[in-house]
């Protein structure tokens, strides 16, 4: 403790003309609050990818019993609240595309944090018809993306992951 400060009694400290802190007047609770908030800084950019298929076939029954799209919504909800409490959760970004015959991105790039976990389907059905399984379009696009991504972050720690959900064959 500084040489500066002397405690004269308990609800006064006196100094040599120095300004001090007193935090024998802090209010705990607002500290506390205050600390609650704090978010640590972004230690990386990594953004995750999910490429669905919603082929015809991922609407016939899975294993579970329900549609192969309603299980992969179901899977995807732990992923991302694992994310979510991730001690560098603010470090992910997450998109979401769904193909067959064509492809659409349905979820843009956002943090994990953001996302509406009840009113999201994360079943690729939901969101573009169910035909024929072809890939490379959309895999183009997200290589388009992933490039994107590294360019907005240059000279930072970025990375990218691709997590490809199917049921088998694609063109």
């Amino acid at each position: 403790m500084s040489k500066d400060l002397q405690k004269s009694d308990k609800s006064n400290i006196v100094n040599s003309g120095k300004k001090k802190l007193d935090l024998t007047k802090v209010n705990i609770d607002a500290l506390k609050d205050s600390l609650s908030v704090f978010t640590p800084p972004r230690l990386y950019y990594q953004l995750v990818v999910f490429v669905l298929d919603a082929s015809e076939s991922m609407t016939w029954e899975g294993l579970s019993g329900k549609t192969k799209g309603e299980e992969v919504h179901s899977q995807i909800i732990p992923i991302i609240e694992r994310l979510r409490n991730s001690k560098n959760e603010n470090s992910f970004d997450i998109s979401m595309y769904a193909f067959s015959q064509g492809h659409k991105e349905f979820l843009p790039n956002t943090s994990p944090k953001k996302i509406d976990l009840d009113g999201l389907s994360f079943n690729p059905c939901d969101h573009i018809g169910n035909y024929q399984t072809y890939a490379e379009p959309v895999f183009l696009e997200v290589e388009n993306k992933i490039e994107m991504y590294f360019d907005m972050y240059k000279n930072k720690n970025t990375q990218a992951m691709i997590i490809f959900l199917g049921d088998g064959d694609i063109y």
